[in-house]
């Protein structure tokens, strides 16, 4: 999947230089000699792009019948004196948000952060290539992103929680 999605970034890449080429005539072809070789960046970019596609569908099932099949085995084996102490709807809450969050959510968040994380890796090497100073400020700009990352994480995480906990006592009523 990866693989797709770092040759389709390439791809996009290559036509928006073949664009800037055909622009100034620097390789001095024929119109139509540009027109083809643009046809068939776009065709390899279109084709790259439907494989990522497929293979990465593959990966979000396959991803989310694990996760269940883990959680499911889990539950199962799990004491019976834990049900007794945890209310029934707080158990329903967190099945059916996780499973939701898998079946909706996951998938465009996993291929948006890959595709940007792609991105925002080959932008800084091609700064760093063309300015080396440009490193020093890419290092402090990652640290003060991490920094702000883990405190947001946090800050989620009990957002979550408090969410979860709110939303236990109407499944629980209701089921």
């Amino acid at each position: 999947m990866f693989i797709f999605i770092t040759l389709a970034q390439l791809s996009r890449v290559f036509s928006d230089w073949w664009l800037g080429e055909w622009g100034s005539n620097s390789l001095e072809l024929t119109s139509d000699s540009y027109i083809i070789v643009y046809a068939g960046i776009s065709l390899l970019v279109g084709s790259l792009i439907y494989l990522k596609g497929i293979f990465f569908a593959k990966f979000i099932v396959a991803t989310s019948q694990v996760i269940q099949k883990l959680f499911i085995k889990t539950l199962l084996h799990t004491p019976l004196s834990w049900f007794d102490v945890t209310p029934t709807g707080r158990i329903v809450s967190r099945a059916t948000k996780d499973q939701d969050s898998l079946d909706t959510s996951l998938a465009f968040n996993v291929q948006f952060s890959t595709q940007n994380l792609v991105i925002l890796f080959s932008s800084i090497i091609i700064i760093s290539v063309a300015t080396p100073l440009y490193l020093i400020v890419a290092v402090i700009s990652g640290l003060v992103y991490y920094k702000l990352i883990s405190l947001y994480m946090n800050s989620s995480r009990e957002i979550k929680r408090l969410e979860a906990n709110s939303r236990a006592p109407l499944l629980g009523h209701i089921s």
